[in-house]
């Protein structure tokens, strides 16, 4: 009986701890579902986020690439574009490639004339020496008589002069100060002016460095120019009607003496308040016509710069012509040679009372 009695007791704890473990294990289902469900809401609003983030990513993207391409663009065709700078580019390079081909051509030039033997001779270019300047006075002397004949033993030495300029050729050109009275009179003097002041002015060049000579006022690049005029230019201010309608008035007004009297004005005074010691011829003629005549004019420059006209010849309306003489100084202007500059190891500050010694 006691057997039996135990037995159905241990029965009993069996079922009891059975319907236990089976509770156990339906909670725990009942967990684990919960927890899936739980897991894949999680799981779906994950996937959804990241849909959208992926949207918005996209859309990001577009408006970049969108922005870039609206760059790009403007860059191709707007003005200053690649376009743009693209045809540019092409025009500079057949701009130097004409160039070029002009330079090459000039070259080839240069290389006939050179083996056909018409090449001239160049000239060194010398750059004038810093320490001296327009107006100084430079030590240079040379013995000619009032006509510019050369003398030996006799005769007035004209030992002052002035740089007047630095001439294409790298010569330094000098005028002298102190030249000697000249006289000119008449139509014959006019109409040769130009002629007979550079001819006067030659043996000034004989002094040591001289190189060239011409008269002051005379176009330095062509000193023969102007030399003549035809007399029929003067009988043609006979009728003053016609004047105004004359071809020939830049002519006979010649302005090429512009740029030595522009060094004239340049020049510091001396002690006596002179830019050169009297007046002077400047190898330019000019024509004054009036109702009843024209006056026919060699231009002269004063001693302290000023500018007017020294009249040689008249011609009347009414027919006639009459003379007038006119007597200033010369000046002689000297080129250098190739090289000469200042010595400024000697004494000298470039005044009229200590001139710059020249060297070579």
């Amino acid at each position: 009986m006691e057997k039996i009695r135990y037995y159905i007791n241990i029965k009993k704890i069996e079922l009891v701890h059975k319907k236990k473990f089976k509770n156990i294990k339906i909670r725990i289902n009942e967990r684990n579902e919960e927890s899936m469900q739980k897991h894949n809401i999680k799981s779906r609003i994950r996937e959804e986020r990241q849909a959208g983030i992926t949207l918005v990513a996209l859309v990001i993207t577009v408006v970049v690439m969108l922005i870039l391409a609206g760059v790009a663009i403007a860059a191709v065709v707007d003005g200053e574009g690649l376009f743009s700078k693209t045809r540019q580019a092409a025009e500079t390079y057949e701009n130097a490639t004409r160039e070029e081909g002009e330079k090459i051509q000039s070259l080839i030039n240069e290389i006939d004339k050179y083996l056909e033997g018409n090449i001239e001779e160049e000239e060194i270019k010398v750059e004038p020496e810093t320490v001296a300047k327009i107006g100084d006075f430079v030590n240079y002397s040379v013995q000619v008589d009032s006509n510019g004949n050369d003398v030996i033993d006799e005769g007035e030495t004209y030992d002052k002069w002035r740089i007047l300029d630095f001439d294409n050729n790298g010569h330094m050109e000098i005028v002298c100060y102190n030249g000697p009275e000249f006289e000119m009179s008449g139509k014959e003097d006019y109409l040769n002016a130009i002629k007979i002041l550079n001819d006067v002015s030659i043996p000034y060049g004989k002094g040591t460095y001289g190189y060239s000579t011409r008269h002051l006022g005379s176009d330095p690049s062509n000193p023969s120019s102007y030399e003549t005029i035809d007399e029929s230019y003067i009988k043609f201010y006979e009728d003053y009607d016609n004047i105004e309608s004359n071809t020939n008035y830049e002519y006979l007004c010649q302005t090429h003496h512009e740029s030595d009297w522009d060094a004239i004005l340049s020049f510091s005074n001396t002690a006596e308040g002179k830019k050169l010691a009297r007046e002077i011829w400047l190898a330019s003629r000019s024509v004054n016509a009036i109702s009843r005549n024209s006056g026919f004019r060699v231009r002269v420059v004063g001693s302290s710069g000023t500018f007017y006209s020294n009249n040689l010849c008249f011609v009347y309306s009414g027919g006639g012509e009459f003379a007038y003489s006119g007597s200033n100084a010369l000046a002689p202007v000297v080129s250098l040679e190739s090289g000469v500059k200042i010595n400024t190891s000697t004494a000298g500050n470039g005044s009229e009372e200590s001139p710059w010694t020249l060297t070579k």
